[in-house]
Protein backbone atom coordinates (compact mmCIF):
# COMPACT_ATOMS: atom_id res chain seq x y z
CA UNK A 1 0.00 0.00 0.00
CA UNK A 2 1.29 3.42 -1.17
CA UNK A 3 2.25 5.88 2.03
CA UNK A 4 3.70 9.23 -0.28
CA UNK A 5 6.24 8.06 -2.49
CA UNK A 6 6.97 4.69 -0.48
CA UNK A 7 5.27 1.30 -0.58
CA UNK A 8 4.29 -0.53 3.14
CA UNK A 9 4.04 -4.30 2.77
CA UNK A 10 0.79 -4.95 4.33
CA UNK A 11 -1.87 -2.62 6.26
CA UNK A 12 -4.33 -4.40 8.12
CA UNK A 13 -7.22 -3.43 10.86
CA UNK A 14 -8.40 -5.31 14.10
CA UNK A 15 -12.10 -4.99 13.83
CA UNK A 16 -12.82 -5.62 17.50
CA UNK A 17 -9.69 -2.49 18.73
CA UNK A 18 -10.74 -0.65 15.29
CA UNK A 19 -7.67 0.11 14.96
CA UNK A 20 -4.78 -0.27 12.15
CA UNK A 21 -1.90 -2.68 11.92
CA UNK A 22 0.78 -2.30 9.71
CA UNK A 23 3.44 -5.18 8.48
CA UNK A 24 6.39 -4.36 7.84
CA UNK A 25 8.73 -7.41 6.08
CA UNK A 26 12.08 -7.88 5.73
CA UNK A 27 14.12 -10.46 3.82
CA UNK A 28 17.71 -9.63 5.31
CA UNK A 29 19.19 -8.59 9.14
CA UNK A 30 17.34 -5.61 10.37
CA UNK A 31 18.67 -2.55 9.36
CA UNK A 32 17.96 1.18 9.86
CA UNK A 33 15.94 1.94 6.63
CA UNK A 34 13.64 -0.29 7.80
CA UNK A 35 13.62 1.20 11.07
CA UNK A 36 12.79 4.78 9.84
CA UNK A 37 9.86 2.81 7.83
CA UNK A 38 8.00 1.70 10.04
CA UNK A 39 7.59 5.08 11.84
CA UNK A 40 7.09 6.39 8.30
CA UNK A 41 3.82 4.28 8.18
CA UNK A 42 2.88 3.85 11.45
CA UNK A 43 2.49 8.03 11.22
CA UNK A 44 0.65 8.00 7.80
CA UNK A 45 -1.70 5.46 8.56
CA UNK A 46 -2.30 6.50 11.90
CA UNK A 47 -1.65 2.82 13.20
CA UNK A 48 -2.19 1.28 16.66
CA UNK A 49 -0.13 -1.80 16.11
CA UNK A 50 3.32 -1.81 14.22
CA UNK A 51 4.51 -5.20 13.28
CA UNK A 52 8.56 -5.56 12.08
CA UNK A 53 9.54 -9.12 10.55
CA UNK A 54 13.06 -10.08 9.83
CA UNK A 55 15.20 -13.55 9.66
CA UNK A 56 17.14 -11.55 12.50
CA UNK A 57 17.54 -8.45 14.31
CA UNK A 58 20.37 -6.44 15.71
CA UNK A 59 20.07 -5.29 19.36
CA UNK A 60 20.06 -2.16 19.03
CA UNK A 61 17.11 -2.58 16.68
CA UNK A 62 15.33 -4.47 19.22
CA UNK A 63 16.28 -1.99 21.74
CA UNK A 64 14.87 0.47 19.71
CA UNK A 65 11.50 -1.25 19.32
CA UNK A 66 11.41 -1.52 23.00
CA UNK A 67 12.22 2.32 23.39
CA UNK A 68 9.31 3.01 20.77
CA UNK A 69 7.19 1.21 23.07
CA UNK A 70 8.15 2.85 26.29
CA UNK A 71 7.15 6.44 25.13
CA UNK A 72 4.36 5.64 23.69
CA UNK A 73 2.56 4.57 26.76
CA UNK A 74 0.66 1.59 24.91
CA UNK A 75 -1.40 4.23 22.39
CA UNK A 76 0.89 2.07 19.77
CA UNK A 77 2.58 -1.50 20.18
CA UNK A 78 5.67 -1.93 18.35
CA UNK A 79 6.64 -6.06 17.82
CA UNK A 80 9.66 -7.05 16.51
CA UNK A 81 9.53 -10.55 15.09
CA UNK A 82 11.82 -12.85 13.75
CA UNK A 83 10.94 -15.83 11.60
CA UNK A 84 13.18 -18.76 10.81
CA UNK A 85 12.31 -21.96 8.87
CA UNK A 86 12.72 -25.51 10.61
CA UNK A 87 12.57 -28.86 8.80
CA UNK A 88 12.63 -32.22 10.74
CA UNK A 89 14.04 -34.99 8.51
CA UNK A 90 11.79 -35.21 5.02
CA UNK A 91 9.37 -33.04 5.98
CA UNK A 92 8.05 -30.38 4.33
CA UNK A 93 10.03 -26.55 6.20
CA UNK A 94 7.60 -24.97 8.45
CA UNK A 95 7.89 -21.25 9.79
CA UNK A 96 8.87 -20.33 13.34
CA UNK A 97 8.56 -17.00 14.65
CA UNK A 98 9.82 -16.07 17.92
CA UNK A 99 8.93 -12.15 19.40
CA UNK A 100 12.25 -10.09 20.06
CA UNK A 101 10.34 -7.21 21.22
CA UNK A 102 7.08 -6.17 22.62
CA UNK A 103 5.05 -3.85 24.89
CA UNK A 104 5.99 -5.55 28.50
CA UNK A 105 2.76 -6.16 29.15
CA UNK A 106 0.54 -6.15 25.97
CA UNK A 107 -0.85 -9.93 26.19
CA UNK A 108 -3.33 -8.89 28.68
CA UNK A 109 -3.93 -5.18 28.37
CA UNK A 110 -6.16 -3.78 26.03
CA UNK A 111 -6.35 -0.38 25.08
CA UNK A 112 -10.19 1.41 24.57
CA UNK A 113 -11.40 0.96 21.29
CA UNK A 114 -11.10 4.15 19.03
CA UNK A 115 -15.00 5.41 19.09
CA UNK A 116 -15.68 3.06 21.45
CA UNK A 117 -18.99 3.75 23.56
CA UNK A 118 -17.90 3.76 27.24
CA UNK A 119 -20.40 1.94 29.47
CA UNK A 120 -21.11 3.06 32.94
CA UNK A 121 -20.17 -0.09 34.15
CA UNK A 122 -16.95 0.14 32.40
CA UNK A 123 -16.30 3.32 33.88
CA UNK A 124 -16.93 1.49 37.81
CA UNK A 125 -14.23 -1.49 36.57
CA UNK A 126 -11.90 1.57 35.39
CA UNK A 127 -12.29 3.85 38.67
CA UNK A 128 -11.45 0.61 40.95
CA UNK A 129 -8.60 -0.78 38.75
CA UNK A 130 -6.89 3.06 38.30
CA UNK A 131 -7.43 2.90 42.34
CA UNK A 132 -6.18 -0.59 42.55
CA UNK A 133 -2.94 0.21 40.57
CA UNK A 134 -2.00 3.86 42.49
CA UNK A 135 -2.58 1.56 45.46
CA UNK A 136 0.34 -0.71 44.21
CA UNK A 137 2.44 1.97 43.29
CA UNK A 138 2.26 3.55 46.63
CA UNK A 139 2.67 0.28 48.75
CA UNK A 140 4.86 -2.06 46.32
CA UNK A 141 7.10 0.36 44.26
CA UNK A 142 8.40 -1.52 40.97
CA UNK A 143 5.93 -4.26 41.23
CA UNK A 144 4.52 -2.37 37.94
CA UNK A 145 5.39 -0.26 34.85
CA UNK A 146 1.51 0.24 34.05
CA UNK A 147 0.39 3.80 34.22
CA UNK A 148 -2.90 3.88 33.19
CA UNK A 149 -5.53 0.59 33.07
CA UNK A 150 -8.31 -0.57 30.10
CA UNK A 151 -11.89 -0.12 30.73
CA UNK A 152 -12.10 -3.66 31.39
CA UNK A 153 -13.15 -5.96 34.64
CA UNK A 154 -9.69 -6.88 35.42
CA UNK A 155 -5.97 -6.14 35.65
CA UNK A 156 -3.27 -8.11 35.52
CA UNK A 157 1.01 -6.94 36.08
CA UNK A 158 4.33 -9.40 35.34
CA UNK A 159 4.65 -12.02 37.76
CA UNK A 160 8.81 -11.20 37.40
CA UNK A 161 9.17 -7.25 36.03
CA UNK A 162 11.13 -7.89 32.76
CA UNK A 163 9.82 -11.27 32.11
CA UNK A 164 7.04 -11.35 29.60
CA UNK A 165 4.79 -14.53 29.65
CA UNK A 166 3.91 -14.81 33.46
CA UNK A 167 1.57 -12.81 34.62
CA UNK A 168 -0.88 -11.91 37.87
CA UNK A 169 -4.35 -10.68 37.64
CA UNK A 170 -7.42 -9.63 39.47
CA UNK A 171 -10.90 -9.58 38.16
CA UNK A 172 -14.47 -9.31 38.33
CA UNK A 173 -16.36 -12.47 37.34
CA UNK A 174 -19.59 -12.20 36.09
CA UNK A 175 -22.03 -14.27 38.51
CA UNK A 176 -19.11 -15.72 40.03
CA UNK A 177 -17.40 -13.23 42.40
CA UNK A 178 -13.80 -12.02 42.46
CA UNK A 179 -10.77 -13.73 41.62
CA UNK A 180 -6.76 -13.24 41.32
CA UNK A 181 -4.73 -15.86 39.08
CA UNK A 182 -1.95 -16.77 37.40
CA UNK A 183 -1.60 -16.71 33.97
CA UNK A 184 1.07 -18.83 32.02
CA UNK A 185 1.62 -17.85 28.45
CA UNK A 186 5.06 -18.50 27.70
CA UNK A 187 4.46 -18.37 23.53
CA UNK A 188 5.17 -22.04 23.53
CA UNK A 189 2.11 -24.43 24.39
CA UNK A 190 5.52 -26.96 25.62
CA UNK A 191 6.37 -24.78 27.52
CA UNK A 192 3.37 -23.66 29.17
CA UNK A 193 2.36 -27.44 30.03
CA UNK A 194 5.29 -27.78 31.26
CA UNK A 195 5.28 -25.12 33.95
CA UNK A 196 1.45 -25.83 34.70
CA UNK A 197 2.80 -29.50 35.19
CA UNK A 198 5.58 -28.31 37.39
CA UNK A 199 3.38 -25.93 39.56
CA UNK A 200 0.77 -28.83 39.85
CA UNK A 201 3.35 -31.89 41.14
CA UNK A 202 3.87 -29.28 43.90
CA UNK A 203 -0.29 -28.37 44.69
CA UNK A 204 0.20 -29.32 48.29
CA UNK A 205 2.55 -27.48 48.57
CA UNK A 206 1.94 -24.29 46.87
CA UNK A 207 -1.54 -24.25 48.33
CA UNK A 208 0.06 -24.45 52.26
CA UNK A 209 2.74 -21.79 51.64
CA UNK A 210 -0.54 -19.03 50.04
CA UNK A 211 -2.81 -20.67 52.71
CA UNK A 212 -5.44 -20.73 50.30
CA UNK A 213 -7.29 -23.43 47.55
CA UNK A 214 -6.55 -23.10 44.35
CA UNK A 215 -9.00 -23.78 41.54
CA UNK A 216 -6.70 -25.51 38.65
CA UNK A 217 -7.57 -24.01 35.27
CA UNK A 218 -5.82 -26.06 33.33
CA UNK A 219 -5.84 -25.12 29.28
CA UNK A 220 -7.28 -21.71 28.71
CA UNK A 221 -7.74 -21.48 24.78
CA UNK A 222 -5.36 -23.00 22.62
CA UNK A 223 -1.89 -23.20 24.52
CA UNK A 224 -2.28 -20.74 27.94
CA UNK A 225 -2.75 -21.92 31.30
CA UNK A 226 -4.01 -20.89 34.36
CA UNK A 227 -5.01 -21.13 38.05
CA UNK A 228 -6.91 -18.96 40.12
CA UNK A 229 -8.56 -18.54 43.51
CA UNK A 230 -11.66 -16.74 44.32
CA UNK A 231 -13.92 -14.89 46.58
CA UNK A 232 -17.77 -13.20 46.87
CA UNK A 233 -17.56 -10.00 45.67
CA UNK A 234 -18.97 -6.94 42.96
CA UNK A 235 -18.42 -4.04 41.37
CA UNK A 236 -21.63 -3.00 41.97
CA UNK A 237 -20.98 -3.48 46.09
CA UNK A 238 -20.86 -0.71 48.27
CA UNK A 239 -17.55 1.78 48.93
CA UNK A 240 -16.64 -0.30 52.10
CA UNK A 241 -17.21 -3.64 50.23
CA UNK A 242 -15.03 -2.21 47.48
CA UNK A 243 -12.21 -1.23 49.38
CA UNK A 244 -12.08 -4.93 50.74
CA UNK A 245 -12.20 -6.20 47.46
CA UNK A 246 -9.43 -4.01 46.77
CA UNK A 247 -7.33 -4.75 49.92
CA UNK A 248 -7.99 -8.31 49.17
CA UNK A 249 -6.78 -8.62 45.38
CA UNK A 250 -3.37 -6.40 46.92
CA UNK A 251 -2.67 -9.20 49.45
CA UNK A 252 -3.55 -12.03 47.66
CA UNK A 253 -1.52 -10.77 44.21
CA UNK A 254 1.47 -9.86 46.47
CA UNK A 255 1.48 -13.28 47.70
CA UNK A 256 1.05 -14.97 44.17
CA UNK A 257 4.18 -13.05 43.48
CA UNK A 258 5.84 -14.39 45.69
CA UNK A 259 5.09 -17.80 46.35
CA UNK A 260 5.23 -18.32 42.53
CA UNK A 261 8.26 -15.93 41.30
CA UNK A 262 10.26 -18.35 42.78
CA UNK A 263 8.45 -21.70 41.32
CA UNK A 264 9.04 -20.74 38.22
CA UNK A 265 12.39 -18.67 38.03
CA UNK A 266 13.56 -21.13 35.76
CA UNK A 267 10.66 -21.94 33.52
Amino acid sequence: MSVGPFSCDLVGKDMNLNQTIIIENQLEKSDHDHLGKIITYATDRDAGVVIWVSPKFRKEHAKALDWLNKISDGKIQFFGIQVEMLQIDDSLPAPRFQVVAQPSEWALRLPPQRGEQITDRQKKYHAFFTGLLEYFQKTHPGVTKKKSVAYRNWLYVLLTPGISGLWVGAAFVKGKGVKVDLYIDLGDKGRNTKAYDKLYEEKDEIEAQLKLKLTWNGLLGKKAYGLSTHREGSIDGSAEELTDIKEWFLKTMMVFRSVFSKKLDKS
